[in-house]
């Protein structure tokens, strides 16, 4: 079992990781220290290569260490699936060359609140997707760091954070957001035109103050966990996010022909998507991955049906043979 030490930076805030293989656990006396957390299935030598790339600092490492954690020299690393030298071999370098046609139609949904468990299912799950998809609880408990960490993976970031505030606030996060490197960012639709317009500003500005490309923002149309919402309202918001000047739709797919009559030129991101005989979890509309492309999704979310499957790298083949 390996244990992971987290330490922050007391002069830039920011945080880095050193781990060790440590089996018996006790309360942390280690100066600088604020967490202790437990992988059972994460090698020592994968995060340490991990810190190294994501944060530029070369972390302690087991045969030199550091004299406050000289206590641990003696600790054996562990790696369950590969030995130690081919497991650091295969993580020092990790990004994705080999990622199937249809990745880049497929987001994969990070709904955990941990880093280590995310980059294993971004590891894991590369080939058969081109974006990764950060919702509220991935961020709260990684912060910022992790669109860097999915960027050394080979993925797209998208931010689905769901802005909703004024329009001054929304401005000023989203510049924040778009210097990070994130190429989608949601906000909700609700916020009217006038905060949609301020998001895509400093979308775009924070983007390109960082010499990034320009990123997409999408506009959240309706939860498809709603499945009350009155039938107005969807024309309405995706005719708002085309007046605000978003670069695309959030929406379910069974919205999707009115999505394309109102916004034929904005892109259609369509979550809820599910194979036949699968949990819909918390949303009331879903759809099957070919029903969804056949009517005009141009980017679909799939989090908890593969990432919560039995084998999850069985239920993303499955899905992208559906789209081949």
């Amino acid at each position: 079992m390996a244990f992971i030490l987290e330490d922050r930076n007391t002069i830039t805030g920011r945080r880095f990781v050193v781990a060790l293989g440590i089996f018996s656990p006790k309360p942390s006396k280690l100066p600088g220290v604020n967490r202790l957390a437990v992988s059972e299935d994460y090698c020592a030598t994968e995060v340490v290569a991990l810190s190294f790339r994501a944060r530029g600092h070369w972390p302690h490492r087991l045969d030199s260490p550091s004299p406050w954690l000289k206590p641990f020299a003696s600790a054996r690393v562990m790696t369950p699936k590969q030995t130690d030298s081919e497991y650091a071999q295969m993580t020092a370098t990790q990004t994705v060359t080999d990622r199937l046609p249809v990745a880049d139609k497929l987001a994969l949904a990070l709904d955990v609140d941990d880093m280590v468990a995310a980059r294993r299912l971004a590891i894991d799950l590369a080939p058969y997707f081109g974006v990764a998809k950060v919702g509220m609880e991935l961020y709260a408990a990684t912060g910022p760091e992790i669109v860097g960490i999915l960027e050394d993976l080979g993925y797209d970031v998208f931010l689905d954070l769901k802005l909703l505030d004024t329009p001054d606030t929304v401005e000023r996060t989203a510049s924040v957001l778009g210097a990070l490197g994130a190429k989608y960012l949601t906000v909700h639709a609700f916020g009217g035109v006038e905060m949609m317009q301020s998001a895509v500003r400093g979308f775009s500005a924070g983007a390109a103050n960082a010499g990034m490309d320009e990123p997409t923002l999408v506009a959240v149309t309706i939860l498809t966990s709603d499945g009350g919402a009155p039938p107005h309202i969807m024309g309405k918001r995706a005719a708002t996010a085309v007046e605000a000047g978003c670069g695309g739709v959030f929406c379910a797919a069974d919205d999707l022909v009115e999505a394309r009559q109102i916004a034929p030129r904005l892109l259609r991101v369509v979550p809820g998507i599910r194979m036949a005989g699968t949990p819909s979890h918390d949303h009331a509309r879903t759809a099957a991955p070919r029903e969804a492309v056949d009517a005009g999704a141009d980017l679909l979310v799939l989090g908890r049906a593969v990432t919560q499957a039995e084998d999850p790298v069985a239920a993303a083949a499955a899905v992208c043979e559906e789209l081949s």
